[in-house]
């Protein structure tokens, strides 16, 4: 299920979902273009198994931030979903 607003650039759609993944559509193809983790389960417990971006994803020099649940925040470039940088705070 969809934990934050959509980030919506032109057309398309970049989306933080509740099991950890950043996700890009195409808006006009109706097609996936990346989806990757930025948040993975700490554990088996109940806490530990909630890994949702909860924070809507922003847009900063080409990059789409994205923050979860328990605190990681991830960087990924706009056009291909790599990976830049994931940081706990």
């Amino acid at each position: 299920s969809l934990d934050s607003s959509a980030l919506i650039i032109n057309d398309k759609a970049f989306l933080g979902f509740a099991d950890g993944h950043l996700t890009a559509i195409d808006l006009t193809k109706q097609t996936y273009l990346w989806d990757i983790p930025i948040s993975l389960p700490q554990n088996f417990s109940a806490l530990g198994q909630m890994v949702g971006i909860v924070a809507n994803p922003l847009l900063a020099n080409g990059l789409v931030i994205a923050g979860s649940y328990h605190g990681n925040l991830a960087a990924v470039k706009l056009a291909t979903g790599q990976p830049l940088w994931s940081q706990s705070i």
